[in-house]
């Protein structure tokens, strides 16, 4: 994401976040990744988890999710 600082330098708001772990969340739980490649513009907060748009614009999110099941047998 790019926008126009106030100095008309071109700012980028991004930010590559990924889960190493196999967590165990309850409804409502937020996620917090527990590795960060890179975030730029300070939108993306490492310690809470938490995204803040730092310039105006529209920002666009991907995610990837894959889960598994474990079989249980008797």
């Amino acid at each position: 994401m790019k926008a126009l600082s106030d100095k008309g330098q071109v700012e980028n708001v991004s930010f590559h976040a990924l889960m190493t772990k196999t967590p165990t969340y309850n409804s409502g739980h937020k996620i917090v990744f527990d590795q960060v490649k890179f975030t730029q513009g300070n939108g993306y907060n490492p310690a809470d988890g938490v995204f803040t748009a730092t310039v105006p614009g529209t920002y666009m999110f991907m995610t990837t999710v894959r889960t598994t099941t474990a079989m249980v047998t008797s």
